[in-house]
């Protein structure tokens, strides 16, 4: 935990090195406040069938979704936000769509076993 996921058209493949865009993305949010950095499990979920408004099949669209566990302030999670947002404008700055989401799990109901064997 925490865990950046960036769900993207396959279609940006060709317009920018989606490996280099994960690893910029992991690197920040290993910095982040209030981050384990050697908690952080990122990776990419390429979609080779994406539609997005009227851009039809040739939509260029990236979303990051950083789920982390719940009780940061508004503010850390603003920050998060933004760090990461700065990072999909610059490597992606033909995309018909970004989206940064932070999203809080529930301490009570998250499940984590690690370091076995």
């Amino acid at each position: 935990m925490p865990h950046l996921i960036v769900d993207y058209s396959t279609t940006l493949d060709d317009r920018a090195d989606m490996q280099a865009l994960l690893k910029r993305l992991h690197d920040v949010a290993c910095t982040l406040p209030t981050i384990d950095p050697h908690s952080v499990k990122s990776r990419l979920s390429p979609r080779s069938h994406a539609l997005v408004g009227q851009a039809g099949p040739d939509a260029l669209y990236a979303h990051v979704q950083f789920s982390l566990l719940n009780g940061r302030t508004l503010a850390v999670r603003q920050q998060m936000r933004d760090e990461l947002a700065a990072i999909l404008t610059d490597i992606l700055p033909s995309a018909t769509d970004l989206a940064v989401e932070i999203r809080q799990m529930e301490k009570d109901t998250y499940f984590k076993q690690a370091g076995v064997a």
